[in-house]
């Protein structure tokens, strides 16, 4: 029993379930379907195998012709294998629910299938036994296909309730008339929403129930604001069109269903009701345990046995390759009627306020398991609180919504990731607590290191400081660590009294040929003192002493040469303005550089002479 029981565990998880179907009378409306009882379709192929036959689409019975078995014929197993894999692959695609999927849906099985080949042709050793190679590859391959129409068929109650809004919105456009009304827009554009979701099987589940509620609630709400009444719509199956879509209804669905029907009909079902399977087996063991039963705990330990027992066989049928309609039907008919007596402990049943509370907690938690689980707060959490959010998560495998234990199960994991959270939350809490206090807020900024630092960089600290106290969010301490970074991993104090010493020196050293002595001595003198008080200013900075330097700099080289200085001494006046014939005007040193050159010309020639005479 337990094996059958986490077998449809694994199954729920593995198909990665969104949310059921919301129709409360889900169950009860499958138990009272009609099914054919010869299903139409295309013919198995002649080369399947007589234990292969029961499990196409057709009536169930097995081939006794003589068709001759493969896997006798072949020697290749790879080939073999692959043969038996490709016809189960063209029987799929030959069944209806291979036309009632969806694109994705189709897209998936063909990638899945692909998947399935290519492991055939790593996997299969010719030594190894064709039959098992091909049940398992088979087994699998029936998986991936009841996943084909589910969205169809899973959404079956769901058209059928907008086809009922249809016709509830024509009686109210005549309402509306006879009123002297206007249907509002909003209105008209959710019908026009879902007369394409009637028209066309492409549509996903999240976009129908949603078109539904809004849909409903529209016309709740435009009778209620202009107090309309009208008859509740009930329409007939051919009018409601089975609640298939009309591109495939069209083709005959919903007329008569085949194996490939049947099972996604059972899947459906097991999802829909999914009855707590732990909390039956207990309570069975419990009314095992007592001597004396009462008539109701008779009545009631009959119906528990009689669930085990059709939800067994029909979890059994559902994979079993060789199950026929009649024989699933069967089944799925015994499951429903069984699941539909179950009361366990006569526990009331969960209103619909609440399943819509649950199913949507299930999916924030299903939704944001792998962005958890990968960031840094779950990493760096005790190894303990994290066992057990992975084990809270781990128990949702399979529950839904309507699951019994949904509730006690979705706070267990809610409360696992909250410990963890809070655990991230009480270490920026101290963090920011930390940062914000006073003291050692005092403490840093009347430094050294904070007073001698770059004015922008003290600005930044003091606006992050302020943030932080009017927000304390993560951001915000943040950028307040960053702020305080800055300055804390720079000697601002070092660096300030490097320079100082570096300037002090520059200005005891300098000489300047634009200043007399006199002059230089009383500007050293000047900026010595000028030094000694920045020095003597707790809040000057590097900055600072930059721009004296610059001063200082300014102040020994003036434009203009001091009178009396070396370089005015030196300097000579304009001797001529006068314009040579197109030369340009020379004064000061450049206008005696050419009576330079002719002395020295005159000079030579006249040494020249003298020794000449000489000789």
């Amino acid at each position: 029993m337990n094996k059958n029981k986490i077998g449809l565990a694994v199954l729920l998880l593995g198909l990665s379930l969104g949310p059921v179907q919301t129709s409360q009378n889900y169950s009860i409306r499958l138990n009272n379907l009609v099914y054919a009882e010869e299903v139409t379709g295309q013919p198995s192929t002649e080369e399947r195998s007589a234990g292969n036959e029961s499990a196409t689409k057709t009536t169930g019975t097995e081939t006794t012709g003589n068709s001759v078995d493969p896997l006798k014929e072949k020697t290749n197993v790879k080939e073999a294998v692959r043969t038996e894999v490709e016809n189960f692959n063209k029987e799929v695609e030959a069944s209806n629910v291979y036309s009632l999927a969806t694109k994705s849906e189709e897209e998936a099985y063909k990638k899945a299938y692909g998947a399935i080949l290519e492991k055939i042709e790593k996997e299969v050793k010719e030594d190894g036994k064709a039959e098992d190679y091909i049940a398992a590859y088979k087994k699998a391959l029936l998986k991936d296909s009841m996943e084909l129409g589910y969205t169809v068929v899973k959404n079956i109650p769901n058209r059928i309730k907008l086809r009922n809004l249809k016709a509830d919105l024509s009686q109210l456009e005549e309402a509306a008339k006879t009123a002297k009304l206007e249907l509002p827009a909003d209105l008209k554009t959710l019908a026009e929403k879902a007369d394409k979701i009637l028209a066309e099987k492409d549509h996903e589940t999240d976009e129908i129930e949603e078109n539904v509620k809004a849909f409903s609630d529209a016309i709740d709400k435009f009778k209620k604001d202009n107090k309309l009444t009208i008859k509740e719509s009930k329409l007939s199956d051919e009018e409601a069109k089975c609640g298939y879509p009309d591109d495939v209804y069209t083709k005959g669905m919903g007329e008569t269903k085949d194996l490939s029907e049947v099972r996604l009909d059972a899947k459906i079902c097991l999802e829909a009701t999914n009855i707590d399977y732990n909390k039956v087996e207990k309570r069975l063991g419990a009314l095992y345990s007592k001597g004396t039963l009462t008539d109701k705990e008779i009545e009631e330990k009959k119906n528990l046995e009689a669930y085990k027992s059709s939800a067994d066989k029909l979890e059994e049928d559902l994979f079993d390759l060789k199950v026929t309609v009649e024989g699933l039907k069967s089944s799925l008919d015994n499951y429903v009627v069984a699941a539909s007596k179950v009361v366990i402990n006569d526990e009331p049943a969960i209103d619909q306020k609440t399943i819509d509370d649950f199913a949507k907690r299930l999916k924030a938690i299903r939704d944001s398991h792998k962005d958890f689980i990968a960031s840094d707060k779950f990493k760096k959490a005790d190894e303990k609180l994290r066992k057990t959010y992975e084990d809270a998560y781990n128990a949702l495998n399979g529950t839904t919504e309507y699951s019994l234990d949904a509730k006690s199960k979705i706070e267990a994991v809610e409360k696992a990731k909250r410990d963890i959270e809070k655990v991230e939350e009480d270490v920026l809490i101290s963090k920011i607590a930390t940062a914000l206090n006073v003291d050692k807020n005092k403490e840093f900024t009347e430094s050294e290191n904070f007073r001698r630092a770059p004015k922008k960089l003290k600005e930044a600290y003091k606006k992050a400081f302020e943030d932080l106290g009017k927000k304390k969010t993560e951001e915000n301490l943040k950028a307040f660590e960053e702020a305080k970074k800055a300055i804390e991993d720079k000697d601002f104090a070092g660096e300030f009294n490097d320079k100082l010493k570096a300037l002090e020196k520059y200005i005891d050293q300098a000489k300047s040929d634009n200043l007399t002595e006199d002059s230089l001595k009383k500007l050293k003198k000047e900026y010595a003192d000028k030094l000694k008080d920045l020095k003597d200013n707790k809040d000057a900075n590097v900055d600072d002493i930059k721009a004296l330097e610059d001063d200082f700099n300014k102040d020994l080289n003036p434009e203009k040469p001091e009178k009396g200085s070396n370089k005015a001494k030196t300097t000579k006046r304009v001797v001529s303005t006068k314009k040579n014939a197109g030369g340009k005007v020379r004064t000061g040193v450049e206008s005696v550089l050419p009576l330079a050159g002719g002395v020295l010309v005159v000079a030579a020639i006249a040494l020249v002479l003298t020794r000449k005479k000489n000789k």
